[in-house]
C-alpha cells in the first residue's frame, strides 16, 4: 500500500473516531480531508471546548408554572378533620410534562430563584434516578407518590464530566410518580422532610390533573 493510500485510510479512521453524535444532539466534529492526521489531538481538544461552549450558550425555554404547596404536618395525612401542626410553603415550578421537557430538566440553567423549582410529572409510578450530567446548580430533589407523599429527599451536587457516563445517578428510594427539584438545601430550611407532602396552592388538595407522556 503506498503512502498516498495508507494516509488516506488513516484520515478515514481519524475522521469516524471523531466524528460523534451524543443523544442529546450534540455538534459532531468533521475532520477535513486534506488535514494530517498528526492534528487528530488538535482536534479531538477543539471538539471538546465546541462541545462545551455550544451547550453552555444553550438555555432550555422556561415551562408553564404552577404553585404547589409544601406542607411539614408530623406525617398527618392531608385532608383529614383531626387538628394538626403545619408549616407550609409554596413554590412556583415549573412543569416538565414531556419525555423531552423531562430529559432537559434544568440542564444549563444558571441559576434558580428563590422559591421556585421544577416538578417533573410522569405517565405512570415507577422506579427512577435522575443524575446531574450538564446541570450547573447544585439541587434537593424530592421524589413524591402519586397522592403527594414526599418519600425520598436527596442532594445533588453538578457534574462536571462532558461524558454523561462519568455523572453519578440519584435513584429513588421507592418508586415515585412526581419528583420536585429546588435550590440545595431549600427543603431543609422550609422544615421538610420524607413523610411530608407536595399539595396544591391551597395546601389542602392532593396533586392530579397533569397530562404526562
Amino acid at each position: 500500500m503506498n503512502m498516498y493510500v495508507t494516509t488516506k485510510v488513516r484520515l478515514y479512521l481519524a475522521g469516524a473516531l471523531l466524528g460523534i453524535t451524543s443523544a442529546a444532539g450534540a455538534a459532531t466534529a468533521v475532520l477535513p480531508a486534506a488535514t494530517s492526521v498528526l492534528t487528530v489531538s488538535t482536534y479531538a481538544s477543539t471538539y471538546a471546548s465546541t462541545y462545551a461552549s455550544t451547550h453552555a450558550s444553550t438555555v432550555p425555554q422556561q415551562l408553564a408554572t404552577q404553585a404547589l404547596c409544601l406542607r411539614s404536618q408530623n406525617n398527618t395525612e392531608p385532608q383529614t378533620t383531626e387538628p394538626h401542626t403545619t408549616e407550609q410553603q409554596i413554590v412556583q415550578a415549573e412543569l416538565a410534562l414531556t419525555a423531552e421537557q423531562r430529559a432537559t430538566g434544568l440542564m444549563m440553567r444558571e441559576s434558580l430563584a428563590e422559591n421556585s423549582g421544577m416538578l417533573f410529572v410522569y405517565p405512570h409510578i415507577g422506579q427512577r434516578s435522575f443524575w446531574m450530567f450538564r446541570t450547573l446548580i447544585p439541587l434537593d430533589i424530592a421524589y413524591v407518590s402519586n397522592k403527594g407523599e414526599i418519600l425520598d429527599i436527596q442532594q445533588m451536587q453538578p457534574c462536571e464530566s462532558y461524558w454523561r457516563q462519568r455523572c453519578p445517578s440519584y435513584p429513588a428510594a421507592k418508586p415515585f410518580l412526581y419528583a420536585l427539584e429546588v435550590n440545595l438545601g431549600k427543603f431543609a430550611e422550609w422544615g421538610i422532610s420524607e413523610g411530608d407532602w407536595l399539595l396544591q396552592e391551597d395546601c389542602e388538595s392532593n396533586l392530579e390533573g397533569f397530562e404526562a407522556w
